[in-house]
């Protein structure tokens, strides 16, 4: 039990960092983020790092970093290899634009200790309870600085990867592809941070209050998607690309065999709110 709470304080500091690196280079050298340009923006594939790195707690300029990303991906000019390592940096630059991980360290920090702490000894039932704190405390300010916008780009930079995304009918259930950038790079920290942003979207899509929605259920969103019988997200067919994107991403979870996903507390927290397959 020591080692797990040792871990798991670990995984709460790592989190925390990774949401408050400084600013200095683009608060001195391009000034405040009202004065940033998009025409100044050309991200190489070799400062994609550079990149992660400065947009950190700058949501404003994450946007258009995000947004530079976001055409290069869809140009059809970039390598396979290039094109992973885009998306990769796309849709952590995307999720940092949505401002979740100021949100996070504002309004939902003591929860998410809590999940980390415990996530071993929680029933289903508690997990669902206290990442629906999460969504609940961050949902204002997810708002307030863009965050629908920035799911949709993440909906944009990825949908392509989607087995079959454009003959996709009712009962099927949307799942990337064995060669996209989730099934090669991605880490169940930066799936887990998508999936909150893409959760939050559609229920504000949706016009309901996350304090009123019920056990994590799709169909009560009304976004085309529903729990199958076996653990996964399937469509009614009627679902927008954004929506499919996050089913998709929650069948990554549903489908994984090697138990990352239990070992990250955000994943196996989002598994069992959103009763998923636990192969």
């Amino acid at each position: 039990m020591k080692k797990t709470v040792f871990f798991a304080a670990l995984a709460i500091f790592a989190l925390t960092l990774s949401f408050t690196a400084c600013d200095d280079f683009f608060t001195d050298g391009w000034g405040s983020s009202r004065d940033y340009k998009a025409s100044n923006i050309d991200v190489k594939v070799g400062d994609l790092d550079k990149w992660i790195d400065r947009v950190v707690g700058n949501p404003p300029l994450a946007k258009l970093v995000s947004e530079d990303i976001l055409n290069k991906v869809t140009s059809g000019s970039l390598s396979s290899n290039e094109k992973l390592l885009y998306q990769r940096a796309g849709v952590k630059i995307a999720v940092e634009s949505s401002g979740l991980g100021v949100a996070l360290l504002s309004n939902a920090l003591d929860t998410l200790a809590d999940v980390a702490d415990k996530i071993d000894d929680l029933s289903e039932s508690e997990l669902e309870a206290l990442l629906k704190d999460i969504l609940s405390g961050i949902q204002g300010d997810f708002v307030k600085t863009g965050g629908v916008d920035a799911a949709d780009n993440i909906a944009d930079m990825v949908k392509m990867d989607i087995e079959g995304l454009d003959t996709l009918s009712d009962g099927d259930v949307p799942m990337f592809g064995d060669d996209s950038y989730f099934a090669t790079i991605a880490t169940a920290s930066e799936i887990a941070k998508a999936i909150l942003v893409l959760t939050l979207a559609e229920v504000e899509k949706s016009g309901i209050d996350i304090d009123d929605w019920e056990d994590f259920s799709l169909e009560d969103l009304d976004i085309g998607l529903r729990l199958s019988n076996d653990g996964k997200i399937e469509t009614d067919g009627s679902a927008e690309p954004s929506a499919l994107v996050l089913a998709a991403y929650l069948n990554l979870i549903a489908s994984e065999t090697t138990g990352k996903f239990n070992d990250n507390f955000l994943t196996k927290a989002i598994k069992d709110a959103f009763s998923l397959a636990d192969e």
